[in-house]
């Protein structure tokens, strides 16, 4: 989940213990040629305070349709509502061109349940809102993301913590890797015991050494460990820390030789098991003939991202392209009719 899609959340949760009227809006589903399918989250207050950025293209749109109907001021059921979005609209969701999009609308929520999945996420949990179309009743249940629906008129949208990026080592290369990261809605933390110069705005900072760093860090499901150091046995020491973890992608960067000679390195050191040392991807990135810190981070950030988002991958690198035409996207499944 991204960093930003937990920003609105907790917005909404403080608007709603402040028993202010607020609006929680869902991109569920896209149709139309080349139309991209994140799962995007709005907020907004009776006021017109919004948070998010995921919808700007019918914000106005949206709010519009709340203030007309006085949806907010009184106990409404959620709603479903498809959009036909222009050309010009289009530019605002990075789609080449129009498409229709479906927005799930819940008029404010009880800040009670979203305090309660609040607390489950920030402990680690992945969440479903079970959500009745009918009465906007919601039921939290902590099973995976993709649930089988066998209840008509009911959605759900899975929810978990933030993915999170530790990048052991600074310099030019991790700054740049940092920076695309943050970007793409990771938390970033980087490991350096000796830098030059102090983190960027939005990056966590850790001066331990590097396994021990791995071992404060407590990677999960949702976390990945890139090393931009070619520090042995140091490094050797934290990516053993990081193979024992659930970690979704561990990596480091350097060559085909360095790279063979540091799964020699973990072989012999601990006799690891060869699913275990397979886990560790090695050299990173996708192969672009890159010799910038600028262009190396941008193909080491795309096979990461392609990896969270289970893009099959080959080589020990990442294919580019879906494994399937159609996929759930954002952990969202929804068997109410179509409106």
């Amino acid at each position: 989940m991204h960093e930003t899609d937990l920003e609105v959340l907790r917005t909404l949760h403080a608007w709603r213990v402040a028993d202010k009227p607020a609006l929680l809006a869902t991109m569920m589903r896209t149709w139309g040629r080349d139309a991209k399918q994140p799962i995007s989250l709005l907020a907004m207050s009776a006021s017109g305070e919004t948070v998010g950025s995921g919808l700007n293209g019918i914000q106005d749109e949206l709010l519009k349709h709340v203030r007309r109907s006085d949806l907010l001021s009184r106990s409404s059921p959620p709603q479903l509502r498809r959009h036909e979005i222009d050309s010009e609209q289009a530019q605002s969701f990075g789609w080449p061109r129009g498409g229709i999009l479906e927005v799930l609308l819940e008029f404010s929520p009880s800040a009670a349940s979203l305090g309660e999945m609040l607390g489950l996420i920030d402990a680690g949990f992945r969440v479903r809102r079970n959500i009745s179309i009918a009465d906007g009743t919601v039921e939290l249940s902590l099973e995976d993301y993709l649930p089988v629906l066998a209840q008509p008129l009911r959605i759900t949208v899975g929810f978990g913590p933030a993915f999170r990026l530790l990048l052991i080592g600074g310099g030019a290369l991790s700054a740049d890797v940092a920076h695309l990261a943050l970007r793409c809605g990771f938390k970033v933390t980087v490991c350096d015991e000796d830098p030059h110069h102090g983190p960027a705005v939005g990056v966590d900072w850790m001066r331990n050494a590097p396994d021990e760093a791995v071992r404060r860090f407590m990677p999960d499901c949702n976390s990945a460990v890139v090393a931009m150091a070619l520090d042995a046995p140091r490094l050797d020491a934290a990516l053993l820390e990081a193979l024992n973890t659930d970690a979704m992608y561990i990596g480091s960067i350097g060559s085909h030789r360095s790279a063979e000679s540091l799964r020699t390195r973990l072989e012999a050191s601990v006799h690891l098991a060869p699913e275990v040392l397979n886990r560790l991807r090695s050299p990173i990135g996708l192969y672009l003939d890159s010799l910038s810190p600028a262009e190396i981070a941008l193909s080491v950030m795309t096979e990461l991202v392609a990896t969270k988002n289970g893009v099959a991958s080959s080589f020990g690198g990442t294919s580019i392209g879906p494994e399937a035409s159609s996929r759930h996207v954002g952990g969202m499944l929804t068997d109410a009719p179509d409106f």
